[in-house]
C-alpha cells in the first residue's frame, strides 16, 4: 500500500501540460501531501475537468491493506464510471481488469 507521500510522488509524476503547474500554488512544504496537491487540482479544475482527476486517482490507486478484493473491485469500478461517464467501450474493460489486477496488494493473488 502506498502512503501518503508515495501517492503524491506517483500523482505530480502524472501530471502533464496545464495540470503540473498547479504545483506551484501548493507550498513546497506540502508537495508531498497527496491531499494537498489533489484540493489544489480540485481547486483549479472543479467540475469541468474532474473526469481527468478521476482518471489520474484510478491510475495511481492501489488496494488497501484493509480492502477486500471486492470492496477494492466496486471502488475501481466506480472510479472508472466517475472518469468515463457513460462511455461504453470495450478497451474500458479491459482497462478496468488491468487497474485492477495490477493494484492488487498481494502478489500471490496478482499473478495467479
Amino acid at each position: 500500500m502506498w502512503n501518503n507521500e508515495e501517492k503524491a510522488i506517483e500523482l505530480i509524476l502524472a501530471l502533464k501540460g496545464n495540470a503540473s503547474v498547479v504545483l506551484e500554488s501548493v507550498p513546497v512544504s506540502n508537495r508531498n501531501n497527496y491531499d494537498n496537491i489533489m484540493e489544489a487540482l480540485q481547486r483549479k479544475y472543479g467540475g469541468e475537468h474532474k473526469q481527468e482527476l478521476y482518471r489520474m486517482e484510478l491510475r495511481g490507486r492501489v488496494q488497501n491493506s484493509n480492502e477486500t478484493l471486492q470492496d477494492f473491485a466496486l471502488e475501481i469500478e466506480r472510479l472508472l464510471q466517475l472518469a468515463y461517464p457513460g462511455e461504453h467501450h470495450p478497451f474500458l474493460d479491459i482497462f478496468k481488469t488491468d487497474a485492477f489486477v495490477n493494484a492488487i496488494r498481494d502478489p500471490e493473488i496478482k499473478h495467479a
